[in-house]
């Protein structure tokens, strides 16, 4: 993604910011712009370090997931993804609901 927006946001780092807040104040005009030129956008420093490393150590907890795609065996690519279980981790389920009312309207244009 030698192409992707890099977004800084500092709001992440406090302790009285939650998800929503940091979202809400990320440049959603570019991020957009930029995900309808590129198809992708990345939001660096969203989340802290110890929330980023928190969700990516579920990844080996397979009690987490609901099922897991293996990229290869559908001739896909390399690589594989899962599905969350619900409930969600609570990160997650932030992060989804904060992000998805300023995605909803670059989805419904594609």
């Amino acid at each position: 993604m030698n192409n992707a927006m890099q977004m800084p946001v500092t709001a992440s780092g406090s302790a009285n910011s939650s998800i929503a807040e940091c979202v809400a104040v990320l440049d959603w005009a570019g991020i957009a712009e930029h995900l309808d030129a590129q198809g992708c956008a990345v939001i660096s420093g969203l989340l802290s370090k110890q929330e980023s490393d928190s969700v990516a150590a579920l990844y080996a907890e397979n009690q987490c997931f609901r099922s897991r795609v293996v990229m290869a065996r559908r001739g896909f690519g390399q690589g594989e993804y899962q599905y969350f279980r619900y409930p969600l981790p609570d990160l997650v389920a932030g992060l989804r609901a904060a992000l998805y009312s300023h995605l909803c309207g670059v989805a419904n244009r594609w």
